[in-house]
């Protein structure tokens, strides 16, 4: 043994859906336990200050995109673009939000909570949206734009962070989040 800590998996219930048409659960036995920060708490930390502004979330966003990078290397998956909102992910990349990645004290990202897996490419827009929506409960106004639609938000950050967003983009993204909980939850 080698003292490290290890987080021990287990399901809620006895009988669930482990796969759906677009998506499967993947909850490893188990897993060690990474000590860090949670990419997260960063992106918290601004949403949840008064004045907060999109020119300091692109460069939060510009942030997870090295450690989604470096992430990606590290799983086999080096060379995959990151500089378009349309690149396309492995679809086992689909939890790899701020929320499950550690910051280690050494400055290197390590996934964890990974317990899903999309049948195909996913895009990154799509998972940058998807973290990003999750940390939504914690916006504070905008400075700039104290009434912006979610829209507008996500298509000037996307813009500030120089990855301009389509015109359907965000409602394309908006709409596969919905699709994802309803088959994941299974409420619908």
């Amino acid at each position: 043994m080698d003292g490290s800590i290890r987080v021990q998996y287990r399901l809620l219930a006895d009988k669930i859906e482990m796969s759906g048409p677009g998506y499967e659960l993947v909850l490893p036995v188990q897993d060690v336990y990474r000590r860090g920060r949670l990419l997260s708490e960063t992106f918290i930390d601004l949403f949840s200050t008064p004045g907060w502004t999109i020119a300091r979330a692109a460069v939060l966003i510009q942030v997870y995109l090295q450690y989604l990078g470096a992430l990606l290397e590290a799983y086999g998956y080096g060379g995959i673009c990151l500089d378009r909102l349309n690149c396309g992910l492995p679809g086992s990349f689909i939890d790899a939000t701020p929320q499950n990645i550690v910051i280690g004290s050494e400055g290197s990202p390590h996934l964890i909570d990974i317990e899903w897996r999309a049948h195909r490419e996913i895009e990154l827009g799509y998972l940058l949206f998807r973290g990003l929506a999750l940390l939504s409960a914690f916006f504070q106004p905008l400075k700039e734009a104290p009434a912006i639609s979610y829209k507008e938000f996500f298509e000037s950050l996307f813009a500030a962070a120089g990855l301009p967003a389509g015109v359907n983009d965000v409602a394309r993204y908006s709409a596969q989040e919905v699709q994802f909980q309803l088959e994941i939850t299974g409420v619908g």
